[in-house]
């Protein structure tokens, strides 16, 4: 996963860097550091979808928050 010029493989990398570290809190952060990058790939963003009506969005609306995937609607006048 590529994330702001950094990816997985550099983080990790970059982790095995500190010699004088002790090795199994190196490989505890590594692990918890390639965990919180699989969870961040599960997030999509730029979710924006444009509607004609606001009758449309609100029955849009209801079919993204029965399968939880509504953060917000927002209607411009």
């Amino acid at each position: 996963m590529q994330m702001s010029g950094v990816n997985n493989q550099d983080l990790t990398n970059l982790i095995y860097t500190f010699q004088d570290a002790d090795t199994g809190l190196m490989k505890s952060i590594s692990k918890v550091a390639s965990l919180v990058s699989d969870y961040l790939s599960c997030i999509e963003i730029n979710r924006y979808v444009g509607y004609a009506t606001e009758s449309d969005m609100q029955t849009a609306s209801i079919q993204f928050n029965n399968r939880n995937e509504l953060l917000a609607g927002m209607l411009y006048s």
